[in-house]
């Protein structure tokens, strides 16, 4: 009887040090997890990997196809001040120059619809809406 409430104390003894040390180790990774700051990320949104460049000196805008490097397609620019809107598949051409802006069609790579704002106007692009801000007075269209 003396021998079995040896092991029986033992038993007790080797549980509570295993339990501890379980208590422990999930205490320090808990510490560890929350103070981590993480990987950070770039999440970028290529849709069909490609990207439109410009080439002021050339006059061209330009579609990179991002996964083969190369560009696939362009439109020729007729203004010497000129800049490109995109988000996602929707791309714009500001003529700063000449206070226009013409969509990009993508597939055929020619200007399409164009718009001529004045010059105290900021134009806005970004998903399938274009905002027109009035800077003098702060009137916004969309």
């Amino acid at each position: 009887m003396r021998r079995l409430a040896g092991d029986l104390g033992s038993a007790l003894r080797t549980s509570r040090a295993s339990t501890s040390a379980l208590i422990v180790l999930v205490t320090v990774l808990a510490l560890l997890a929350s103070l981590y700051r993480g990987v950070p990320i770039s999440d970028v949104e290529l849709h069909d990997g490609g990207v439109w460049v410009t080439n002021k000196d050339l006059r061209l805008l330009g579609h990179l196809n991002y996964p083969s490097r190369t560009l696939d397609g362009g439109v020729a620019v007729m203004a010497d001040d000129f800049d490109v809107h995109q988000s996602g598949n929707k791309v714009a051409l500001r003529d700063e120059s000449a206070d226009m802006a013409s969509l990009v069609d993508g597939g055929a790579f020619t200007l399409g619809a164009t718009g001529r704002f004045s010059s105290d106007v900021d134009v806005s692009y970004g998903a399938d809406t274009v905002v027109v801000t009035e800077l003098p007075t702060g009137k916004v269209w969309a």
